[in-house]
């Protein structure tokens, strides 16, 4: 401004007062308009990072289909991930498939963990996790995860964030038998654990965020359970944002919100052939697989969190196609497979397989001791 009040004296000289005033005037004008351009671009530009701001994926359901292949969509989700910069991973539940349903060999069991850690790894962020029924199912698999990983429950704090990770699993399960498979895909939270959810949410006023992260959705998925009588009372008011479950269960994602509280079942799950398909031919078995793989990318600034559901597996899921679907459908299941598939619906737990044998065992004694005393009553005749 001083330069151009100077350059109007000098051309005017002073000689002209109207056109000095007018210069200066104008000089106020244009002084003005830069300011408020100056001011409009401060209002738009991009805020700086607060010391509070960070984010995280939620990977749920990893899992292959057989021990030693890759989790699915494995290489697609880490580029993701480093694609969108996360700051830390929470992994849901069953990373590996760990020998379910066969005799568990813990150097089997390490190398899967090996494989997948390797992965995960690369991405250079902190990694957390929570077992599944498939990571944890019997006494070899409970001492190989933990020799690797945190016995759950636990928590950790991020930049003003709780993090509450529970177990659903069971890890406290143990039977006599190292091999035998533990009860139950979801086991409900017993003493210990509702009193460390209870000592967690009752120091909430330390924390601008709570999340919790369990493996399997079914203490929440159904009403009037402990968990809407006894736990959702404590979270709701308070800091808690969001419940994350990584167990598909009839849907791969699943959302609802209750007293402003998220809760949402996020989660992979690899499509079976078609022949499994016909075996079952209720559409209401199908809808599972006709949704998309997807993760969970949080985003937290301060006081305020974005939730967003990304999808993964678009391009390479062979069951999200209507022509998949029709040759399902156009070829119905032949007898033998129906008369398979309600044996399995029967017979599908190892217990049931047993005392199925035991009283085929039972009824194949006792009629051959029938027919052995029918024969030697006939031959004691002759």
């Amino acid at each position: 401004m001083t330069v151009i009040i100077f350059y109007s004296f000098e051309v005017t000289g002073m000689r002209n007062k109207t056109l000095f005033i007018a210069s200066i005037i104008f000089s106020l004008v244009i002084l003005q308009g830069l300011g408020a351009f100056a001011a409009n671009v401060a209002e738009t530009a991009p805020a700086t990072p607060s010391q509070d701001s960070f984010s995280f994926v939620v990977w749920g359901h990893p899992r292959g289909r057989a021990t030693g292949e890759p989790p699915l969509h494995f290489e697609e989700i880490l580029e993701r991930i480093a694609e969108l910069k996360a700051d830390l991973l929470i992994i849901t539940g069953d990373a590996i498939q760990g020998q379910w349903g066969q005799k568990t060999d813990p150097a089997i069991i390490t190398a899967d963990w090996e494989k997948f850690d390797a992965g995960v790894n690369r991405l250079d962020i902190p990694v957390y996790r929570i077992p599944g029924n498939h990571d944890v199912h019997n006494n070899v698999t409970r001492d190989v995860y933990l020799s690797r990983y945190p016995r759950p429950p636990y928590a950790f704090t991020l930049k003003g964030s709780r993090f509450i990770l529970l177990d659903t699993a069971g890890i406290k399960q143990q039977g006599k038998d190292d091999q035998a498979t533990w009860d139950g895909l979801s086991q409900p939270f017993d003493d210990e654990q509702f009193g460390f959810i209870k000592d967690e949410i009752g120091r909430q006023g330390d924390y601008n965020h709570i999340f919790i992260f369990m493996h399997n959705p079914q203490p929440w998925s159904e009403p009037e359970t402990f968990w809407w009588k006894n736990i959702h009372t404590l979270l709701s008011g308070g800091k808690t944002r969001a419940v994350f479950a990584g167990s598909p269960w009839y849907f791969k994602y699943a959302h609802m919100e209750q007293d402003g509280i998220h809760y949402i079942l996020s989660s992979c799950l690899s499509a079976p052939p078609k022949e499994f398909f016909r075996m079952f031919p209720n559409p209401d078995e199908w809808a599972i697989h006709k949704q998309l793989d997807n993760i969970q990318y949080v985003r937290v600034e301060g006081d305020k969190y974005l939730i967003r559901t990304i999808a993964v597996g678009a391009l390479s899921s062979g069951a999200l196609n209507w022509r998949f679907w029709d040759e399902v459908e156009n070829r119905p299941p032949r007898w033998a497979q129906k008369v398979l598939v309600q044996f399995y619906k029967k017979f599908y737990k190892p217990e049931h397989l047993a005392l199925l044998a035991a009283a085929f065992g039972g009824v194949c004694l006792l009629l051959g001791a029938f027919l052995t005393a029918l024969w030697m009553r006939r031959r004691c005749k002759k």
